[in-house]
C-alpha cells in the first residue's frame, strides 16, 4: 500500500546517502549475558554496547526507543539513561 500511496522520488542527487554498520539492541533485546551489571535500558548496557562497536569496527549505535519517558517528551530522559554522557564515552572510543 505505502509503495501504491506514496509520490514518485523527487532525489536526483543521491551522493550524500552513506550506507552504515550499526549495532541495535533490539536485535538482542538486551539479552547480554556474562556480565558484572543488570543489563537493560540503562548506561551500562549502552556502553558495553559501544565497547563492542568500537572493538568492531562499527560506526554508529541506535539508541532506540524506551530511554526517554515515555507519554512526555523525548528531550527528558529516563533516570537510567545519560545521553550526555553516553555521547561523550562513545566520543572517547572514536580514537581507540
Amino acid at each position: 500500500m505505502v509503495f501504491r500511496l506514496g509520490s514518485p522520488n523527487r532525489l536526483t542527487d543521491y551522493g550524500w546517502i552513506k550506507t552504515r554498520q550499526v549495532a541495535w539492541d533490539w536485535w538482542n533485546a538486551n539479552n547480554i549475558y556474562g556480565v558484572d551489571f543488570k543489563t537493560g535500558i540503562n548506561n551500562d548496557t549502552y556502553k558495553y554496547y559501544i565497547d563492542f562497536a568500537s572493538q568492531n569496527g562499527i560506526e554508529y549505535i541506535i539508541l532506540d526507543e524506551g530511554w526517554y519517558k515515555t507519554g512526555t517528551t523525548v528531550l527528558e530522559s529516563i533516570p537510567e539513561i545519560n545521553v550526555p554522557e553516553l555521547c561523550k564515552y562513545a566520543e572517547s572510543k572514536m580514537s581507540e
